[in-house]
């Protein structure tokens, strides 16, 4: 028997285990005459030798093949005799004596025979070994045990045969035509035979009655999982993530074993890995559905079940990256607007922005805001979704009596994935009409990916506030506050380290009478700031359904 190598590098095995347990017994040979005691004791020491420094890796079990001759092969020289063709006369699994053999009465003589192919047999070969029942009813003379491959006969060692029938055998660690170690196609085409030669002048009579080969081969049974991989990394509460993972065969049997994906140690699913070759590599996919799963990071990871006799698990488990669930936020930008006092030829804009969404195919925005200090003008698409291709945008409504806004959206079209990222989704523009402020209320808010999946959304609303002229602090009042900082910028201009633009309220770029008269003419005036006239969601009328008919 040979050594066992795995692939943490070779062992020992059994056999210099014994070794070593038979050294120490002969150097203690004289203590084993003692009491029985005593020899329990050496035993114990023996065995622990045996154990500490010679592991045996269970990971790997060695195992025979006996295969027997099921046809006639190159050489065909001896005589039948009780049956024909000459490798029926030595197949039997019982041997029968001289009631069928093959005989050779002349000497340097070949018969060889096919064998049996292997089967569902796999794993390392470490020896052929050729087994021959014969004698010499005449002699004695010498057989030689053969293998033949491709048509060339190989011999083993010469042995002097006895008066009646034993056992002689024959042993090829390696294939002794390539010298390389023994594949099993190697087996399945290899030949056994005998040949006979003299010791002097032949008087031999030889007689075989069976004939056989035994292959030892090893079997290591190890699983890996070799990668784990998610795709996206980053998602949205609901989508799904697809897990692409690639296990494989590092033994020399062929396998069935059970691979389960997990988020954190949570199961996504297990699937049945059947029938793996040695050696070879399969693909997993699992999908993973995020619904009911909460916002944040989890690592991502497969374990295959250990297969019977395998010990080298460390690999059946492997983690690889994280995926993240998160919530997009659709929000109004800039979240906060101060304007200076009405002019009915100033305007400016808003952008209704997304944030984190992954795989953004359509969407559907309205908004709420106050009608007696905002008049929206229009509301244009942003660039957001045009990066996944052509699009479609849905002109809504724009109410200013009411002040609502309502079922603009915007889709891609095809067969193409979404937008992932952040961006601008849709541009509003207002008119400012009087003073006071305004909520910016998001309503109706539908996002879609391209499975035609509603992605739950947070919403971020946003406020304008149309200045008093002479409100510098922006309370919603002109008092003494305010004059303080007029006076202290007062007489400045942009270019000088005491200039405060909250203080020009004419927009001339210098603080000055006319500043102070504005301020002025509004001492002391209250503007109650929380009074906001803006329209609620709830008496916005919002008919179910609309958001599908437009996208």
């Amino acid at each position: 028997m040979t050594g066992m190598r795995g692939k943490k590098g070779p062992w020992k095995g059994v056999v210099l285990g014994m070794n070593v347990a038979l050294q120490i017994l002969q150097k203690k040979r004289l203590v084993l005459k003692a009491s029985g005691k005593t020899f329990f004791l050496v035993g114990l020491l023996v065995l622990a030798s045996v154990l500490v420094f010679y592991p045996i890796p269970v990971t790997a079990s060695i195992s025979t093949l006996t295969i027997r001759p099921n046809a006639a092969g190159t050489f065909s020289r001896w005589v039948p005799v009780g049956d024909s063709p000459n490798y029926k006369c030595v197949d039997e699994e019982i041997r029968d004596g001289d009631v069928t053999y093959v005989r050779d009465t002349v000497g340097k003589r070949s018969d060889s025979y096919n064998l049996q192919d292997h089967t569902t047999q796999t794993g390392n070969i470490s020896n052929v070994r050729a087994v021959a029942w014969a004698y010499d009813a005449a002699g004695p003379e010498n057989l030689h045990l053969t293998v033949v491959i491709g048509g060339m006969q190989y011999l083993g060692a010469k042995q002097i045969l006895t008066g009646s029938y034993a056992q002689y055998t024959e042993n090829w660690a390696q294939n002794p035509a390539t010298g390389a170690n023994w594949t099993w196609s190697n087996i399945d085409a290899l030949e056994a035979g005998i040949y006979t030669i003299p010791t002097g002048k032949w008087t031999g009579d030889v007689h075989v009655t069976q004939l056989y080969v035994e292959v030892t081969y090893t079997v290591a049974h190890d699983v890996a999982i070799i990668s784990v991989a998610p795709s996206p990394t980053k998602v949205n509460p609901g989508q799904l993530v697809n897990i692409t993972v690639v296990a494989e065969n590092q033994g020399s049997a062929t396998e069935t074993f059970n691979v389960t994906a997990y988020y954190d140690n949570t199961p996504i699913g297990k699937k049945t890995v059947s029938g793996l070759a040695a050696g070879a590599r399969t693909s997993i996919n699992f999908s993973w559905s995020t619904t009911g799963t909460a916002e944040g990071k989890y690592v991502v990871k497969a374990i295959a079940d250990a297969v019977p006799g395998e010990v080298d698990i460390a690999d059946n488990n492997y983690v690889d990256g994280t995926v993240t669930i998160i919530t997009p936020t659709v929000s109004i930008y800039p979240a906060s607007i101060i304007v200076p006092p009405p002019n009915i030829t100033q305007a400016f804009d808003i952008n209704i922005t997304i944030s984190d969404v992954v795989n953004l195919y359509s969407w559907q925005a309205g908004l709420v805001f106050n009608p007696n200090v905002l008049e929206a003008l229009s509301f244009m698409e942003g660039p957001f979704l045009r990066q996944g291709g052509r699009t479609i945008f849905i002109n809504g409504t724009i109410d200013n009596m009411a002040g609502v806004i309502t079922y603009y959206a915007c889709s891609l079209t095809g067969n193409v994935l979404g937008v992932t990222g952040n961006g601008t989704l849709g541009i509003i523009t207002f008119r400012v009409k009087y003073y006071g402020n305004s909520t910016l209320h998001l309503a109706d808010v539908i996002l879609l990916d391209s499975t035609s999946t509603e992605t739950p959304r947070n919403l971020v609303d946003g406020e304008v506030y149309v200045k008093i002229p002479g409100d510098v602090n922006g309370d919603g009042i002109v008092d003494a506050s305010d004059l303080f900082y007029l006076g202290k910028a007062y007489g400045s201009d942009q270019s000088m380290s005491n200039w405060n633009p909250d203080c020009d309220f004419n927009g001339d770029y210098k603080v000055d009478a006319s500043d102070l008269l504005d301020l002025n003419k509004n001492y002391p005036l209250f503007l109650d700031l929380n009074v906001d006239t803006t329209a609620t969601e709830t008496s916005v009328i919002i008919e179910t359904g609309k958001a599908d008919e437009l996208i």
